[in-house]
């Protein structure tokens, strides 16, 4: 305990020595304050604490630089000058000797490395904060990466994560706008992805899971993951080559039709968050390869975001209202995403979303994004206190890395274009997605479920009526043919549920092959028709009389 808590203390004269070297000591103080409008002589100090800012996080390490990237989608929580300057932040680390690679891998792969693998470059192709990547051939001859962990990953980030901790339990009670947060849950939820980040194995999962949402689009590839080669601290993958979107040399020698491209790789995650509703979540320039021929090839899918159906119908859905400048329903739909807390007024919000949606559909197309659209209306639910989930600002920022990297691709991409034409698809999508088999015949199991409860619910609040355990007392003169009539209604009414159910009933029988059964329960279903056209037939006043 004793030498752990040297460690921390340790990393904690880390962190301030490099915040004071950026001039960062006074950074609480600064957030308090940068919050609120500032005249436009102030607007160049905050751009340079926020490069400082960023720059500290960098040198930090993998926690910080993974947590500065998070923190780049929460413009609830930060000004707009911290976020837009965090939205920079390079997974980049120096890398790591050979040696200690080899090692790595020794001790995975127990000592049978030389049976394995033809060959190891020694050079990385990529060195990141969580592992470095080596080029590597198999005894089969075939071209692989191994994506290997740093050394020590694991302690390193779990003292941050304890440093985090306590950062997060101290803003908390020194910024008054925080108090609308639990920073601390915000903390715990950043400590169980990056932790999944860690696992390997996990991450080879949800490449597979991917690759097979994807197998429709033959411009797409996600590359094999070779198990007998993997553990959770070494991921062995198919070779990919190719160049990067923002390599516009290669791009342009390339000959691809920019525009396409663009719109290519806008469907593939339109797929993964609209429909599938399990998306890489860090699409950055260095996670999407290019080859000449004009396929998109994914890696790192170490961090993913999830969806149910409900949040991607409501994003969908949001996401529809933006185009059609529709704020009464965006607001709507903000709400039902997020969780409306006291104090929060309606109008205002609707007033403000309705601002911000205008504002961002007059825009000309080169410069619209749906992606900072998401994030201002994050920050639009915070000032009116609606708690939105945290994967709704992880699809804001995987929206906002998509707008730079189709503008990377293509500079005159036309976002508003793409997304109507888009709406199709999507409307399409989600009619078969509420009209689905299994949704059909899970309300018609629940439509026969109440029919059948029906005559015991009947007799449960009569016998409580005989019992005399349920009162109404009312009293009115000249409600009589009213209570008659309101008493007619409930029987017909119930009679007609019964109907319904032994309806239902006797078309699955019929389905299912109980012919028999379909036909006897389909000629009482008759009889009881014909006994509710008779019985409504007689209530009918066919005289004059009482018609005024």
């Amino acid at each position: 305990m004793k030498r752990r808590s040297l460690k921390h203390l340790r990393r904690y004269r880390q962190i301030v020595s490099v915040f004071t070297r950026y001039g960062l000591r006074d950074f609480v103080s600064y957030i308090k304050t940068i919050r609120l409008p500032k005249p436009a002589a102030r607007v160049k100090v905050a751009k340079e604490t926020a490069v400082n800012l960023r720059l500290a996080l960098q040198e930090l390490g993998p926690t910080f630089i993974k947590a500065g990237q998070v923190l780049s989608s929460r413009s609830d929580l930060l000004p707009a000058a911290i976020t837009t300057e965090l939205q920079k932040l390079l997974d980049e680390a120096g890398t790591i000797d050979f040696s200690t690679v080899k090692e790595q891998l020794e001790e995975e792969y127990l000592d049978k490395l030389d049976d394995m693998f033809e060959s190891i470059e020694e050079k990385p192709l990529a060195s990141a904060s969580l592992a470095q990547v080596h080029k590597a051939k198999l005894k089969t001859g075939e071209q692989v990466v191994l994506k290997i962990q740093r050394p020590n990953i694991h302690q390193i980030i779990n003292t941050d994560i304890d440093i985090l901790y306590d950062i997060a339990a101290t803003v908390q009670g020194k910024i008054s706008y925080t108090k609308a947060y639990n920073l601390v849950a915000i903390v715990r939820e950043f400590d169980k992805n990056i932790h999944k980040e860690l696992d390997f194995e996990l991450e080879g999962l949800n490449m597979e899971t991917i690759a097979k949402n994807l197998t429709e689009f033959k411009h797409v590839k996600v590359p094999k993951v070779y198990w007998q080669y993997s553990t959770k601290k070494i991921l062995c993958l198919e070779f990919v080559d190719g160049f990067k979107a923002n390599q516009t040399n290669q791009l342009e020698e390339s000959g691809l039709d920019r525009k396409m491209l663009a719109w290519n790789l806008l469907d593939v995650y339109s797929k993964q968050i609209y429909i599938d509703g399990f998306f890489q979540s860090d699409p950055h320039i260095g996670n999407i390869i290019i080859n000449k021929s004009g396929l998109i090839q994914l890696v790192d899918f170490g961090s993913v975001g999830l969806l149910d159906e409900n949040m991607r119908q409501e994003i969908t859905s949001l996401v529809f209202h933006i185009i059609f400048k529709e704020g009464e329903q965006a607001t709507q739909s903000l709400i039902r995403i997020g969780t409306q807390k006291p104090h929060s007024n309606y109008t205002a919000l609707r007033n403000d979303v309705s601002t911000m949606i205008a504002e961002l559909a007059n825009k000309p197309a080169k410069f619209m994004s749906i992606g900072q659209g998401v994030l201002d209306l994050t920050k639009l639910a915070s000032e009116h206190h609606i708690e939105l989930p945290a994967n709704f600002g992880l699809v804001g920022k995987t929206f906002l890395l998509l707008d730079y990297l189709a503008r990377t691709i293509d500079p005159d991409f036309d976002y508003q274009k793409y997304l109507l034409h888009m709406v199709p698809v999507l409307v399409f999508e989600r009619l078969k997605s509420d009209y689905a088999p299994s949704k059909v015949v899970r309300n018609v199991v629940e439509s026969s479920k109440l029919i059948s409860d029906l005559p015991s619910k009947l007799n449960f609040f009569i016998d409580k009526v005989l019992k005399d355990e349920f009162h109404v007392v009312f009293q009115h003169e000249g409600l009589e043919k009213v209570i008659r009539s309101v008493n007619t209604a409930g029987l017909v009414i119930g009679l007609s549920l019964v109907a319904t159910g032994l309806s239902i009933i006797s078309v699955l029988s019929f389905f299912v092959g109980g012919r028999v059964l379909a036909w006897v329960v389909g000629s009482i279903t008759f009889a009881l028709l014909i006994y509710l056209v008779l019985r409504m037939l007689s209530k009918i006043n066919w005289s004059d009389e009482d018609r005024y």
